[in-house]
């Protein structure tokens, strides 16, 4: 399980992605700057998961 982080538009979001490329949760906002959701994706995670950000 991983977090990624992309790109919306012009907005950032993040999903929770199984190890099968299973999309199991999407972020409900969006973020006007990657590092927001970067940032938010990281509480959520923890160190349990790892936040990957695709460009």
């Amino acid at each position: 399980m991983e977090i990624q982080i992309i790109q919306y538009g012009k907005k950032w979001g993040f999903e929770l992605v199984s190890g099968n490329h299973h999309v199991v949760m999407q972020s409900a906002c969006c973020y006007t700057h990657k590092r927001n959701a970067v940032a938010a994706a990281r509480s959520i995670a923890g160190s349990k998961l790892t936040v990957v950000v695709k460009e």
